[in-house]
């Protein structure tokens, strides 16, 4: 028995398992997309079966550096976060979606010591935070 499998549209990848009952892809990009397989034997190959699939987080798996002077909170969140800062001082902000674009930029107040965000949709977004010693980056999921 051998399995096939096929995605619709898009650039995502089958890294192993074309062939097998299972696969494991990479996906380029979030979305909606559908994943068929069809069983082939001797015989030839069978109906498709489609499988409705839902991509809206990806992530590089790559380690968050830790930076303990900001606190984000709850996350993963439900739409509101709360970024508690340490001694540094931060003047900017920046809310970043997972393709890399600035979805909304703010000035953080002097002397600031928490800053906070809502209605935020559901995806994996980055929070940037900008001060005259340099960048951090937070990760934030969002469901």
């Amino acid at each position: 028995m051998n399995f096939i499998w096929e995605i619709t549209a898009g650039s995502e990848i089958i890294l192993e398992g074309q062939g097998s009952n299972s696969i494991r892809m990479q996906w380029q990009s979030e979305g909606d997309f559908e994943v068929s397989l069809r069983q082939q034997n001797e015989c030839g190959a069978g109906e498709a079966t489609v499988l409705p699939v839902n991509v809206n987080v990806i992530t590089t798996g790559l380690p968050e550096k830790e930076n303990h002077s900001v606190r984000l909170f709850p996350n993963p969140s439900s739409g509101s976060v709360t970024l508690k800062f340490g001694k540094n001082k931060w003047n900017r902000l920046r809310l970043i979606n997972s393709l890399g674009q600035v979805i909304e930029a703010f000035n953080v107040p002097i002397n600031a010591n928490s800053f906070f965000l809502e209605h935020l949709p559901s995806r994996l977004h980055f929070i940037q935070l900008e001060s005259q010693d340099g960048l951090i980056t937070k990760k934030l999921i969002v469901k």
